[in-house]
Parts: C-alpha cells; sequence; structure tokens
C-alpha cells in the first residue's frame, strides 16, 4: 500500500489490486488496454548534419539512399494506409539532399498524417517546404538539449551555431502554426542545468506547444529512475504553466488508470511500428535499434520475415515468467527488449518510483498529462 495526499485528502492505493482508497470512498479499477499508435518510420539515409556525443548511430555506416524518389513512393504507396503516422526519421531527414524525396511523399500523401524528428538545424527550402504542407504535419519534434553553451557542446555542427539554427527553425514551425514538441535528451550531463533552459525559452516568448524530457540510455552517465523522476517534478514544481512530460511508461499508465483511460498493453510500440531504412534496405521493428531486423525492401516492396516480427513481439508482451506472472507489469517502465533485466529488485525499484510519483501526483493530474 502506497500512501499519499491528493488535494488535501489523505489516500492509500494499492497498486496489485488497483485499489484506491480515499476519505470519500473508494475505487477499483478495471482498465481495458491499448496498443501505441501505429508509425512507419521512414529513413532516407543515415546522414546527419550535427555529430552529437551520445547518438546511437554514431558508429552506423553513413550510407547514401538506395532508391530513387519514385522508388520510394511506389513502395509506400500501398503500405501507408496501414498506419496512423508516417516519421520522418535519420540520421537528420532534413539535410538539403533530401527535400526531392519529402516533396515527392508529401504531394503524393495528402491525406497522410506526417510527424518529422529534426535537430533544428535545415535550411530555409524547408521552411518554404513547411509552410506548403502545414496541414500535413502532426508535429515536428526538435531535439534541444539545454542553452546554448550546453547544446552546442553535446550536439556539434562544425558549420555554424546549432543551437541558435534551431531556435530560429523552432520560432518559424510557431508562425506556421504547426504544433511543436521539444524532447530535452537528459543525463547526469545536463540535467541539473535544464530549468536554465526553461528560463531562456520563457525569458525569450518562445511558445512551445509541449516539452518531453527523454533518457539518454546505453551510456555511463545515463540517470535512474529515482533521478529522472526527482529532477521531472522538481521542474514541473517550479514550471507549473510549461507543458513538461516525461517518457515513462509507469507515469503515463498510472495517471490514465486514475483518470480512467485504458493502458498500454505492451512495454513500448514495437509490435506497431515499422521502420524502412532506404539505405541498408532493410526493416527494423525498433528505430533506436537496428538490430531488430524485421524485413527488407527490395525495388519495389517491403518484405516481411514473419519468424523475425513473432521473435521482435515476444518481446514486449512480457513473456519471461518472472515479467509474465508479475502483478505490476501493467506499470512496470523497466524491461526494454535490447536490455538485460535484473529480477532481483526491479518490483521494489517500481514501488519506490511509484511512492515517488504518487507524492507529486497532483501535479501530473492537474496539467492532464497525456
Amino acid at each position: 500500500m502506497i500512501y499519499f495526499e491528493f488535494y488535501g485528502m489523505k489516500c492509500s492505493f494499492d497498486p496489485v489490486t488497483k485499489r484506491l482508497i480515499t476519505p470519500i470512498g473508494n475505487l477499483f479499477f478495471k482498465p481495458s488496454t491499448r496498443n501505441y499508435e501505429r508509425r512507419i518510420y521512414i529513413i532516407f539515409s543515415k546522414k546527419c548534419n550535427l555529430k552529437c556525443t551520445y547518438c546511437f548511430q554514431k558508429n552506423d555506416v553513413k550510407n547514401d539512399c538506395a532508391f530513387s524518389e519514385s522508388d520510394i513512393y511506389n513502395i509506400l504507396k500501398n503500405e501507408v494506409d496501414k498506419f496512423d503516422e508516417i516519421v520522418l526519421f535519420g540520421g537528420e531527414p532534413f539535410i538539403s539532399e533530401n527535400i526531392n524525396f519529402i516533396k515527392k511523399l508529401l504531394n503524393e500523401l495528402p491525406k497522410s498524417n506526417f510527424i518529422v524528428f529534426t535537430n533544428g538545424n535545415y535550411d530555409y527550402n524547408y521552411n518554404i517546404l513547411l509552410s506548403q504542407h502545414s496541414d500535413q504535419f502532426n508535429c515536428v519534434v526538435f531535439t534541444i538539449d539545454g542553452i546554448e553553451e550546453i547544446h552546442n557542446r553535446k550536439r556539434i555542427n562544425k558549420q555554424g551555431n546549432s543551437f541558435k539554427n534551431a531556435i530560429e527553425n523552432l520560432v518559424n514551425i510557431n508562425k506556421l502554426g504547426i504544433h511543436s514538441s521539444l524532447q530535452i535528451n537528459v543525463d547526469k550531463n545536463n540535467i541539473n542545468n535544464v530549468d536554465d533552459f526553461m528560463d531562456y525559452l520563457l525569458n525569450s516568448n518562445i511558445i512551445i506547444d509541449h516539452i518531453e524530457l527523454n533518457p539518454v540510455k546505453y551510456v555511463n552517465n545515463a540517470l535512474t529512475q529515482r533521478e529522472l523522476l526527482t529532477a521531472y517534478f522538481s521542474l514541473k514544481k517550479k514550471y507549473k504553466f510549461l507543458n513538461i512530460s516525461l517518457n515513462n511508461r509507469t507515469i503515463n499508465n498510472l495517471v490514465y488508470l486514475l483518470t480512467g483511460n485504458d493502458l498500454f498493453i505492451n512495454r513500448c510500440g514495437l509490435n506497431t511500428s515499422v521502420v524502412c531504412d532506404f539505405s541498408t534496405k532493410q526493416i527494423y521493428a525498433c528505430p533506436q535499434n537496428e538490430s531488430s531486423i524485421i524485413g527488407s525492401i527490395t525495388n519495389d516492396k517491403l518484405v516481411y520475415s514473419h519468424s523475425k516480427i513473432f521473435r521482435e513481439i515476444s518481446c514486449i508482451e512480457y513473456s519471461n515468467s518472472n515479467c509474465k506472472n508479475c502483478e505490476l507489469n501493467y506499470l512496470c517502465s523497466y524491461g526494454c527488449p535490447y536490455e538485460i533485466l535484473n529480477y532481483d529488485n526491479c518490483k521494489e525499484e517500481l514501488l519506490n518510483n511509484l511512492n515517488i510519483i504518487l507524492n507529486n501526483i497532483n501535479d501530473i493530474i492537474r496539467l492532464n498529462i497525456q
């Protein structure tokens, strides 16, 4: 049982039975479940105009695109209706040499919903393109890792100021009326300086629809979940009027549970994502892991390997007995399929994290974080 205070009421929550006890009545939740949105990621090439210190692709071969514009469209035209969103990914999708590929996709698929993940260091031609197709972009996600000094040290542009370029293009996105999201990749080197960046945004009157803290993984200076949660709630208390969220399944599913919404049934969106890498001619299940190969791209179609798809999907469905039989797996944010999970104390750590979250639940519910 976890004890906490919710809007002045002393409450308790049992995560095993999903029972919430309050002075005005008790609630027992029987949630239904949902899957992540279906996304097809498009990687034209792994080329990038920045050199980031923590990039998970820094050792990848930076191959050119192996297909023509027409070939890419012909391959994708029969696939896109199976997905909710088309995600332009990389490398950096908005490098100059990709613009004709992207123009063709936007022109030929006018009813599709696009998202782009960008470092913001793109030239003016992309601003023109975005203005012409603003209604097709659900969101432009910028990655900015802090104030100018820190960002430029972590995300190096040998030909300019990567922070200044990103901010200028972010401001332009706001003028175009396109939904903007800011992803701040956080680790032990920059987490204590994120508030300086928030102050910069507020003092510069830069409008951000959504700010997400995204923990950098697989590095020596990665934050523990406790450190991450502590920093996150400190920022939320300090910047009450900014829509700040954390990429964390425990928080999301707990909020969905307490507000009567469906829960994400799987660890992540691995079974609803398809990553088409037109530089390696391979299809991945995870956009951040090239080893998750589930097929290949031929000259005219996507060819899936059903045995490989089954292998990848089994990773997220708690097939391991320790996880499958755990009554807390609906809230667990541990167990990435590509990490080795220590089962000795994972439940204890999850309960400690839940205690931190519930003791800050007022701020989350008040802003209706999604």
